[in-house]
């Protein structure tokens, strides 16, 4: 299994053929057909999972480069992991998508969300790549289970709801309030801090959990906060990518595990274990 020798500087095609390679196999798989050390520590260390592909597989550095991933392509990349649920048939998102830094005298000065950089250019075209998490296991043992190239600019069912929850950010933030994922359907914002933000007295907050004075257009010392696709517009985009109905177990709901493996297995170039394999319970 061969991945890429210069991430940012490889084509469309090439990165997409890498990825679909990816498809069933684990981190420690990719890890140790890359360096030769299935026991490297970067797959289990807390961020080492996103950096064994960001970094070991697609060639790309990790730092906090404003630009997309794959900067010849603009192809933003997101490593994200699925959690089971429904007695462990189901999946569904782990986490929210973080994006970028909100700069708030941007949204002040922009009327439609293409019009902040930051947020333009994450959200032009974004290669999601998505894994399971397993309570208890090693990270060398998460398997990838799907990917998808989205591009929510070239759609206008998702480019119209970005706008639609921009708009709602933005009257927060005229108002002085605090845009958060619950007001919205699918963009929202985040906290982007370690923690400490006082809400009562912003200005004795911590200098990491803040913004300059004159950060705001109306607020001083707001909070720093990133971008965001919520829990429920992350479930939205992955059940759209996998083109499969959501299952319910009772009042848990999500992909059905052995559905996925059977879209893998027609999307894959190679033949994928089945994801349960992965889980020694089942």
């Amino acid at each position: 299994m061969t991945g890429l020798t210069n991430g940012v500087t490889a084509s469309r095609e090439e990165i997409l053929q890498a990825t679909n390679r990816l498809l069933g196999k684990t981190f420690g798989d990719i890890d140790a057909e890359i360096n030769g050390m299935a026991d490297d520590e970067r797959a289990r260390s807390k961020h080492g999972v996103a950096n064994v592909i960001e970094e070991g597989y697609f060639d790309i550095a990790i730092n906090n480069d404003a630009r997309p991933d794959f900067t010849d392509e603009g192809i933003e990349l997101k490593v994200t992991p699925l959690r089971r649920t429904g007695g462990n048939e189901l999946l569904r998102p782990k986490e929210r998508l973080v994006l970028c830094m909100c700069d708030y005298t941007e949204i002040a000065e922009a009327d439609h969300w293409t019009e902040v950089p930051a947020l333009q250019k994450k959200l032009s075209s974004v290669l999601i790549i998505w894994y399971i998490h397993i309570v208890g296991q090693d990270r060398a043992t998460y398997p990838i289970v799907w990917w998808d190239l989205w591009e929510p600019m070239d759609d206008p069912r998702w480019r119209e709801q970005l706008q639609e929850d921009f708009e709602i950010c933005k009257e927060k933030v005229m108002n002085g309030e605090t845009p958060s994922e619950k007001h919205t359907t699918l963009l929202g914002t985040c906290p982007k801090h370690s923690g400490g933000y006082d809400h009562e007295d912003p200005a004795s907050s911590p200098r990491h959990a803040r913004v300059s004075s004159d950060a705001h257009p109306i607020l001083d010392y707001a909070e720093k906060r990133g971008w965001s696709i919520g829990m429920g517009g992350a479930m939205e985009i992955f059940q759209e990518a996998t083109g499969l109905q959501k299952a319910s177990r009772g009042r848990a709901s999500g992909i059905e595990i052995e559905e996925l493996w059977g879209e893998a297995q027609k999307k894959a170039p190679h033949d994928v274990r089945r994801f349960s394999e992965s889980f020694p319970e089942l």
